[in-house]
């Protein structure tokens, strides 16, 4: 799958799926998910020129879809859950950003000193 995403902030970039795998992997750890049968649900809802943010949405649509599918309803509702933290958090760091761009932001979206 070869395309160009665009970034929260404007930028054009070539599709990276390491990022998804490791937002996938953190997300899942710890509970029982079948990653390959994610990612099948997954690629029905990509496409190119996405926003990073309509990844992120269509992430956390496709772990809803499997949590009426699946035996293991509670892990796969327990993923979306930390999906949707995963964009909360990059929003948040967003709103942060723009609210006091002055101020250093680390790579954990905390204020360095504020």
């Amino acid at each position: 799958m070869l395309f160009e995403v665009i970034k929260r902030d404007g930028r054009v970039e070539a599709f990276n799926p390491q990022k998804i795998d490791k937002v996938v992997s953190i997300c899942s750890e710890g509970l029982n998910i079948d990653i390959n049968k994610f990612r099948d649900k997954l690629t029905m809802y990509l496409k190119p020129r996405m926003t990073t943010s309509e990844i992120q949405k269509n992430l956390i649509t496709a772990a809803v879809s499997l949590v009426s599918t699946e035996d293991n309803k509670d892990d796969y509702s327990r993923f979306a859950a930390r999906l949707m933290l995963v964009d909360f958090r990059k929003n948040i760091r967003i709103i942060r950003k723009n609210l006091f761009p002055d101020s250093k932001i680390s790579i954990r979206g905390h204020f360095q000193k504020f």
